[in-house]
């Protein structure tokens, strides 16, 4: 594995994402072969080719094509100061920077979600990559961004903070171009930018990766997001680290006692009672009735019918309050309980067991 903080550099110093295959080589160095799938050909020629010593006029060396199997580079200064050099039609093929496959490969790396790739309208090399789920029921995007000075990279920030007040993750090849106030816009917003040079490779195949776990590098913004979430809890109810990937299936739900369960959600768990997950009355605090027939879908296995000894005609409105209580809790989409023909009862959806 090797890093490649000279590629990243150099595309934040060139203005021109296009050139000849040598041109790549000068600007990525030893990176080059990270760069080259992102690398699109173009039906022009060039007309230039770079010059061993770039001098001021008469460089970059012209092109000359005599005939489709006689091309050559020559020096334009005078009196010249390199030697022709003899090319062949490859070497004079154009190639562009391909931002929307370099967007939908560090998508992947970062485990985006949604319909990214997709241009960010009105910015300039800009591209939205995807939506960061760092928990269930939270969604940020993210977005990539190629700029050359500070002035252009804080008007970045300062179009997409001001698109829908949401955190959002800002990936460059450098935080290089982070001013000040740049900082402080990202930071009230809860934004945070990531720069490539901090934490890509290639591995022994030339392959473009990520040298140490993504989550590392996304921590601080995860951590924050997290942390205003929690803020914004309700009714003593907390916030449960529910994994993103997680469907009702997963969650498994013991109770303990009468007041207090345990939690398990693939590797998310804890202990809680009726208060933290939301289900205290408001006038005295004590269990409200969603409580009582979560428990008494314990008792019955999870299924409760007619022939139940729970069950009662406002059941139906218990059980639509207490899936939505779940449903905040857990902020897992889709109903937690369901209806089932076979039993001709409502049935949970998830693995629940009273130890009590």
């Amino acid at each position: 594995m090797q890093k490649i903080e000279r590629l990243w550099r150099a595309l934040e110093t060139t203005p021109v994402l296009s050139g000849v295959r040598a041109a790549w080589k000068e600007i990525a160095g030893e990176g080059l072969p990270a760069l080259e799938p992102f690398l699109r050909p173009s039906p022009d020629l060039a007309t230039t080719y770079p010059c061993p010593e770039p001098g001021d006029d008469g460089c970059p060396r012209g092109v000359v094509i005599h005939a489709p199997d006689d091309i050559v580079a020559v020096c334009r200064r005078s009196p010249g100061s390199c030697e022709s050099l003899t090319l062949t039609k490859d070497d004079i093929v154009v190639y562009s920077l391909d931002l929307a496959k370099l967007a939908a490969h560090l998508g992947a790396l970062f485990g985006l979600k949604g319909d990214g790739p997709a241009p960010a309208d009105g910015l300039a090399r800009t591209l939205y990559l995807g939506a960061y789920r760092p928990v269930a029921g939270l969604t940020f995007p993210a977005y990539l961004t190629l700029q050359h000075d500070r002035e252009d990279f804080a008007q970045v920030v300062e179009r997409l903070a001001a698109r829908d007040g949401r955190p959002f993750l800002l990936v460059a090849p450098t935080t290089d171009l982070v001013a000040p106030t740049a900082a402080e816009l990202l930071r009230t917003r809860g934004a945070v930018a990531l720069g490539l040079a901090d934490f890509t490779a290639i591995d022994k195949n030339g392959n473009l990766i990520a040298d140490r776990p993504v989550e590392d590098a996304l921590k601080a913004f995860r951590d924050g997001v997290v942390r205003t979430a929690e803020a914004g809890t309700k009714d003593g109810m907390v916030f449960f680290p529910t994994p993103p990937e997680a469907t009702w299936p997963d969650v498994e739900i013991r109770l303990r006692d009468g007041e207090t369960v345990s939690v398990r959600v693939l590797g998310a768990r804890g202990v809680f009672n009726y208060t933290q997950m939301g289900m205290a009355s408001k006038k005295n605090g004590a269990p409200t009735l969603q409580w009582a027939l979560l428990r008494a879908f314990a008792d019955e296995n999870g299924v409760l019918t007619w022939a139940s000894k729970h069950a009662g005609r406002r059941n139906q409105k218990r059980r639509e309050n207490l899936a939505k209580d779940l449903q905040r809790f857990f902020r897992i989409e889709g109903d937690p309980i369901e209806y089932g023909d076979s039993e001709k009862g409502w049935r949970v959806r998830f693995r629940l067991q009273n130890e009590s």
